[in-house]
């Protein structure tokens, strides 16, 4: 439950609805101020992550994308500076979501690249699969691809299922570019002599 005093009233935050002091429940107009103060002062205080990625979904599901982003940047830069893996993990994807959806592809493949090899994240899908959406979205399949494949290896390593976002990367790869596609089954094939 978070407080926040507007106008010279108190206002309470339960869950994504704004009440005053009162309990009465407040109306679209004041509760996107109240979010607007609130989202600054989150940025601010370096909130928890958790409640920057809640508060990255809400402005996301009201519709309001460069909020969304600002949180899910803030999430992620704060876990990667902590290390803090299954929170990197539940923002990235968000991240990169928002970030298609805005234009803002590669500030984040800058972003994640600069982090990709760090001994915390090297064995991590999702965080390949999230560059691998971020090239496809940029229409670089070569880069795509080859981020995808070395997730799915990866999931295939530590047996775990591929997301779903690594089947989208695969599918559209497959639609849309059936040149690049066929490498799979090459590379596959040279693995197999390899081995």
């Amino acid at each position: 439950m978070d407080k926040i005093i507007y106008r010279g009233k108190t206002y309470i935050k339960i869950k994504q609805d704004w009440y005053s002091d009162l309990g009465a429940k407040q109306p679209l107009k004041i509760a996107v101020a109240l979010d607007a103060l609130f989202h600054e002062q989150m940025l601010k205080e370096s909130a928890s992550l958790i409640d920057m990625i809640d508060q990255g979904r809400h402005y996301a599901t009201i519709g309001q994308p460069k909020k969304a982003y600002d949180m899910f940047l803030s999430a992620t830069q704060l876990a990667l500076e902590q290390q803090d893996i299954n929170q990197l993990m539940i923002a990235v994807p968000r991240l990169v979501q928002v970030a298609i959806n805005i234009g803002a592809q590669e500030d984040i493949v800058t972003l994640l690249k600069q982090s990709e090899n760090k001994e915390h994240i090297i064995e991590q899908p999702h965080y390949r699969t999230a560059l691998a959406t971020l090239y496809l979205s940029l229409d670089q399949p070569q880069e795509a691809f080859d981020y995808v494949l070395e997730a799915t290896l990866l999931y295939r390593v530590q047996k775990k299922k591929m997301s779903d976002e690594a089947m989208m990367v695969w599918s559209t790869l497959k639609k849309q570019y059936p040149d690049i596609y066929k490498q799979v089954g090459d590379k596959l094939k040279a693995e197999k002599i390899e081995s």
